[in-house]
This record gives C-alpha cells, sequence and structure tokens, in this order.
C-alpha cells in the first residue's frame, strides 16, 4: 500500500525522499500514474483541518477501530462518523477538482453479466 507508506512517511521525514533511480520507475507507467495520485491525496489530507484529519488518519492510516479513536479523543461516535464524514467529502471533491475519480465504477446490473 504505497499511499499509506508515502503518507507516514510525510508526517515524521525529514523532508528528503530517497533518490529514483530505477529505469522502470522513470518511464512513464501505471506505477507513476498511481504515484501522482497518491502525491495529490497526501497532499490534500495535509490541507484537511487537524480535527478531520486526526480522525481520517487514525481510523484509515493507523487502522484503529473507530469506537477507540472516539475513547482516545473524548468524543462521541456519532461526532467521530461525522468528522469521518467531512473528511472523506473533502478529499473526494478535492481530488475529483484534480482529475482523480476515487469512487468506484458503478456495478453492471446482473442481468447484462449473464447475457455476456
Amino acid at each position: 500500500m504505497p499511499f499509506v507508506r508515502k503518507f507516514r512517511g510525510a508526517k515524521g521525514s525529514s523532508g528528503s525522499e530517497p533518490s529514483r533511480t530505477d529505469s522502470a520507475e522513470s518511464a512513464p507507467s501505471a506505477g507513476s500514474a498511481l504515484d501522482a495520485q497518491n502525491d495529490i491525496l497526501v497532499e490534500l489530507i495535509k490541507q484537511l483541518r487537524p480535527k478531520l484529519r486526526i480522525v481520517l488518519v487514525k481510523v484509515y492510516v493507523e487502522r484503529k477501530t473507530r469506537q477507540a479513536v472516539a475513547d482516545e479523543l473524548r468524543i462521541s461516535r456519532k461526532r467521530l462518523d461525522q468528522r469521518l464524514t467531512r473528511a472523506l467529502r473533502c478529499l473526494r471533491v478535492g481530488a475529483e477538482a484534480r482529475g482523480i475519480n476515487l469512487l468506484p465504477e458503478p456495478a453492471a446490473p446482473v442481468a447484462a453479466k449473464r447475457a455476456a
């Protein structure tokens, strides 16, 4: 999961990233497109208000349960869910403004799959 590793490194890093010298990574590919998307997502997360960013990181990056995060932050579970919803909405809107669709493509109807 390169996004999680990159985000964790962005918070505590000294600002220097290891240089990339692999010839496979220097050529444009699907991997470099994902890296670009990850960079955009990291920047969007950094731009979130601290209250939104903290709950997002604790739930989705640190993989803590919602109840554990709510207890740790001394907020209700409902308040935590509201903050997560707001944070995800901000990420989705910011990503769409930069040409990234974070929502999965709608599934084809079952009848259409059987006909094919």
